[in-house]
């Protein structure tokens, strides 16, 4: 039974892991940048914490690390032209958000429990994606520190700010979907639990309301830029 379960877990796994990396090669193809500064136009959007970030809800926060890990490095070796340092601010980025968030869900099973760890993971990003930024972003983006703090830093922060907003929405719009449809398949359990169709609605509307607001503002920022 052991077994069994352990093989199902690692299925999955590789199952979630080729969905995020497919996930990042088709966003990597359209090149979202929403922030309308031509100098950090290499900050793109991407949807691969939001698979992630799902299997460390599902499966806990190690499952999340191996895929946090695993799909950067396919990434670098395969269409990435950010070498190492886009690898390391990669995995820095994804764990920041779904390593404290699975910790938290796995302590916390509820709707309540998932706003918390996405809160904090939320705050974890901007914390270390703003201190990376100051001390990487020099390095090879032809800025000095002092610049990029001056006219850049705000920028970097409010992309980064939308971009895991944009990921939390989905997450709370396709856990509950997601996890009944892995259901289905049998790598995991069932869950008879009776509050779950009421949890599910509550968590995609938040998710939904939050996905129309940070889109009026991406329309915005365009617009008047």
């Amino acid at each position: 039974m052991k077994t069994n379960t352990t093989v199902k877990k690692m299925v999955l796994i590789s199952m979630m892991a080729a969905i995020s990396y497919v996930s990042t090669l088709v966003f990597h193809l359209l090149h979202l940048s929403f922030i309308p500064v031509p100098s950090l136009s290499f900050l793109t959007y991407d949807p691969k914490d939001i698979i992630i970030c799902i299997t460390g809800f599902i499966l806990g926060p190690s499952a999340a690390l191996i895929i946090a890990v695993i799909v950067p490095l396919l990434e670098m070796v395969t269409f990435s032209s950010q070498g190492w340092i886009g690898l390391i601010m990669n995995v820095i980025s994804t764990c920041a958000l779904v390593i404290p968030a699975a910790f938290i869900y796995k302590s916390k099973r509820s709707f309540k429990g998932a706003l918390l760890s996405l809160a904090v993971g939320f705050v974890s990003v901007l914390i270390m994606m703003t201190l990376w930024n100051i001390i990487v972003t020099p390095l090879y983006g032809g800025i000095s520190r002092k610049e990029l703090i001056r006219s850049l830093l705000g920028w970097i922060v409010l992309f980064n700010a939308i971009k895991v907003l944009l990921n939390i929405s989905f997450i709370l719009i396709l856990y509950k979907p997601l996890t009944s449809a892995i259901r289905f398949t049998g790598l995991l359990e069932k869950n008879g639990n009776s509050r779950n169709l009421k949890t599910s609605l509550v968590m995609c509307g938040v998710g939904g309301i939050l996905l129309v607001v940070l889109v009026i503002v991406i329309v915005l920022l365009n617009v008047l830029k």
